[in-house]
């Protein structure tokens, strides 16, 4: 089984417009609001913004690292797997989750999302089977 199979996202909209998103029925981690109090998470979907970007971070790289601690020592040119899909990320999910709606993300899908990313972006595969190398059993 690979690592991603057994996550499970949920994003739940709670009262006063305030959004929750769950991995496998726990808190997701807000990397760019650590700070964020049990009411408000900081995580946003339907748009573009603080919020969304927010969740486009903390979700992949949850799916990419696990319970790991963030390394922030990296430099552009040796980026981390998660930072090569954020932006189709936001793109193919964030944003077009509409901001009212609660959903549900599978490891799985967003792997299969990943296969369907243009060859051409080389880096975002390199960086995939880098960290996801391909089992001689499938």
């Amino acid at each position: 089984m690979s690592p991603y199979q057994s996550k499970v996202y949920q994003g739940k909209v709670v009262p006063h417009h305030n959004y929750q998103v769950l991995v496998n029925g726990e808190r997701l981690r807000n990397l760019s609001y650590p700070s964020a109090d049990s009411e408000d998470s900081g995580f946003a979907w339907g748009y573009g913004g603080g919020g969304p970007n927010a969740l486009a971070h903390s979700l992949l790289f949850d799916f990419f690292e696990g319970d790991d601690e963030l390394d922030t020592s990296w430099e552009w040119g040796n980026k981390p797997p998660w930072i090569h899909f954020w932006m189709p990320f936001l793109d193919w999910f964030v944003r077009s989750t509409p901001q009212e709606s609660e959903w549900t993300l599978t490891g799985d899908e967003i792997a299969e999302w990943i296969a369907t990313l243009p060859e051409y972006d080389f880096a975002a595969w390199e960086a995939y089977i880098q960290h996801y190398p391909p089992s001689d059993s499938r």
